[in-house]
């Protein structure tokens, strides 16, 4: 869930979504299946995750913030991003990941920070901020080859890029300001094994304007995608991440920017993220319309099954991400798929699925949670399925 929120744009309403849809067999088939499948060294499973990172901060009150206190509202910011320790968060998050060694993950709200010292104490930088503080890609694909797994950026947009003056008063010049530059980014994760052709991204042409200062920007969301080949098949698989729901209109026009993308899609197709569409049901005003509008043309929400399914849920933690209890009362990440292979009578089986990083045992050493969101890991049945074995041809 994105947490930039500008008050001065005229309120936006938001439309209804509901459940809709079966995934699969009935539990008692389902645990025939798995039980023909686990163990064998050819088992065909093809495991995909989506996982909202987390940028490490609210960005509000810089927004928010009248031009004059923007460099001290952004120390304030900027100094939650040091306290919530990506570093340590990646390595939370490549420990969920390599329990799982997903195919393919995509990953939203992949921050790249950098820093120009001293600053222009210009509102957007006269000259670009570029030394690198923190860059949560690289981050997290060190943290992965530090436990042996091999995964590759296969594909990622840049989308909101922000740079603000922020007071330092340690940085020894008479002007003690530093610059700090946010570029928000999207991505895909593939496992080194995997075939991946086609990488493609952009920016969504829908966005929500904004004004920090008098200086006129926007926050933009965007989608990648690759296609990926496993067991023969190819797959097209996407990444998204599109606007909160108090930006319902926006979050709208965006959803019909990603089915229209994929309208002559006729691969199996997979698209995973942050869609900010609450789908639990508890406050309507979380309801986006993103997730009715996937799945009235033609997606299907994996996590559904036979007989309800638990919730699911999926955010939020607090700013901090150093709550003792998990905070989750919304269902906002999702796997949907479309035309994919046909194992049964059903059709695709989903072996598993699960919501990680939502566990104490999951937090750093220090406390805090791999993100403000959990991850979504789930495990599609890849080839055909009749009475309980797997059909080999």
């Amino acid at each position: 869930m994105k947490r930039i929120v500008v008050l001065t744009i005229a309120a936006l309403f938001a439309g209804g979504c509901a459940d809709r849809g079966i995934v699969d067999n009935s539990a008692s088939e389902t645990a025939g299946i798995n039980a023909a499948v686990v163990g064998s060294p050819g088992a065909p499973g093809l495991t995909v995750m989506t996982w909202n990172v987390y940028y490490g901060t609210d960005p509000m009150p810089v927004i928010l913030a009248a031009p004059e206190s923007i460099p001290f509202v952004a120390a304030r910011v900027w100094a939650l991003v040091h306290q919530t320790d990506f570093p340590a968060r990646a390595g939370a998050l490549a420990r969920q990941i390599a329990a799982k060694r997903p195919h393919l993950v995509g990953v939203q709200e992949a921050a790249l920070y950098r820093v120009q010292i001293p600053g222009d104490l210009v509102l957007g930088g006269t000259t670009p901020a570029t030394d690198v503080a923190y860059d949560f890609l690289q981050l997290l694909i060190d943290s992965l080859a530090a436990r042996g797994l091999d995964y590759v950026v296969a594909a990622a947009d840049s989308t909101t890029d922000i740079e603000v003056p922020v007071f330092d008063p340690e940085n020894g010049t008479p002007l003690p300001f530093d610059d700090v530059r946010l570029t928000d980014r999207d991505a895909i994760l593939a496992r080194a094994d995997v075939q991946i052709a086609n990488p493609q991204h952009a920016p969504y042409i829908a966005r929500v304007p904004i004004s920090i200062g008098g200086f006129q920007s926007g926050i933009l969301e965007g989608w990648s995608s690759v296609e990926a080949t496993m067991a023969g098949v190819t797959y097209r698989f996407v990444s998204t991440h599109l606007e909160i729901q108090q930006f319902a209109q926006v979050q709208e026009l965006q959803a019909l920017e990603l089915i229209g993308l994929l309208s002559n899609e006729k691969r199996p197709t997979i698209v995973v993220g942050d869609f900010n569409s609450d789908v639990y049901g508890k406050d309507t005003s979380k309801a986006g319309p993103s997730y009715a509008m996937m799945t009235d043309s033609g997606f299907t929400d994996s996590w559904l099954r036979h007989g309800g399914a638990p919730p699911g849920l999926t955010c939020c933690q607090n700013d901090s991400v150093s709550n003792k209890l998990s905070t989750y009362n919304e269902r906002v990440d999702f796997i949907f798929t479309r035309n994919m292979p046909t194992v049964t009578l059903a059709g695709t089986l989903v072996l598993a699925r699960n919501v990680v990083g939502d566990q104490r045992g999951d937090r750093t050493p220090s406390g805090l949670w791999p993100s403000d969101h959990g991850g979504v890991v789930a495990t599609f049945l890849t080839s055909p399925v009749a009475r309980g074995k797997v059909v080999t041809e």
